[in-house]
């Protein structure tokens, strides 16, 4: 069986309402049980994919590639 390798997924940017300690041990767990890997940035890069937490008043979950209509 040949695995695949993942690309490096950098970073997520958490908002300040929402429980950096808990967002980043799942984070952690994810890695732990899969082969996907985060890197913490601290700014922004172009051209980079980003995960982004929010609060907000809906359970949604946007996921692939932003669009120009996102």
């Amino acid at each position: 069986m040949v695995e695949r390798k993942m690309e490096l997924l950098n970073f997520s940017f958490v908002d300040v309402v929402i429980k950096q300690k808990q967002t980043y041990s799942a984070l952690r767990n994810l890695e732990m049980e899969t082969c996907i890997k985060f890197k913490k940035l601290k700014t922004m890069v172009p051209g980079f994919y980003e995960l982004r937490y929010y609060y907000g008043t809906s359970p949604n979950s946007p996921i692939g590639k932003p669009t120009e209509k996102n």
